[in-house]
């Protein structure tokens, strides 16, 4: 997932260049005390290059659910391996994403989180 404040402008933009996400799609929940969260994504399940890329979200005027969220840690490092780098990283610098691509014979994502306890490392 990756957050925007200007969901159909790079929803748009990417689309033009043949990226295939889903459209954008409006959501909303009212959280048990009572505060309503509204957000317009793009459908995930299409899942351009097996989920390297991510689809996007927009707030709006909600507030972001991670800020009532216990504090867990911090993303220190994300990395993607995929059989097409080039293609995915083409893709997420529209995006305007920095993250690392390196060519494997099978995507995976890596990613290093730091925590109270130390660094954790999810393959």
């Amino acid at each position: 997932m990756l957050r925007t404040d200007a969901i159909e402008d790079l929803y748009t933009k990417v689309v033009a260049q043949g990226l295939g996400l889903g459209r954008v799609e409006k959501g909303e929940r009212v959280k048990p005390d009572g505060t309503v969260l509204s957000w317009y994504l793009t459908d995930p399940y299409p899942l351009p290059f097996d989920g390297a890329i991510p689809f996007l979200i927009s707030w709006g005027n909600s507030p972001h659910p991670a800020a009532s969220a216990p504090d867990a840690g911090k993303l220190t490092r994300m990395q993607i391996n995929h059989p097409h780098p080039e293609a995915v990283l083409k893709y997420l610098d529209l995006l305007d994403v920095g993250i690392i691509v390196e060519k494997s014979l099978t995507f995976n994502l890596i990613a290093e989180i730091e925590t109270p306890q130390g660094k954790v490392l999810l393959k």
